[in-house]
């Protein structure tokens, strides 16, 4: 599954961070997450962060980068 821009102005103004966006397409199963105008930093933070406190499962992110 691939989702769609998760820096969209829409996301931003509903006060969903770029971050947060991307933690929730992962653990709902995206293997793609795009980033049309910003360079994913805060999104890879976050998602790293939330793979070391156990929000997200190693094993299903490891399988979503080998498809």
């Amino acid at each position: 599954m691939i989702t769609d821009d998760l820096g969209a102005q829409a996301l931003a103004q509903a006060g969903i961070a770029e971050g947060e966006a991307a933690v929730a397409a992962a653990g709902a199963g995206a293997d793609l997450l795009l980033f049309a105008l910003s360079d994913g930093d805060a999104a890879r933070e976050a998602l790293v962060s939330a793979l070391r406190r156990g929000g997200l499962e190693r094993e299903a992110l490891i399988r979503s980068c080998a498809r």
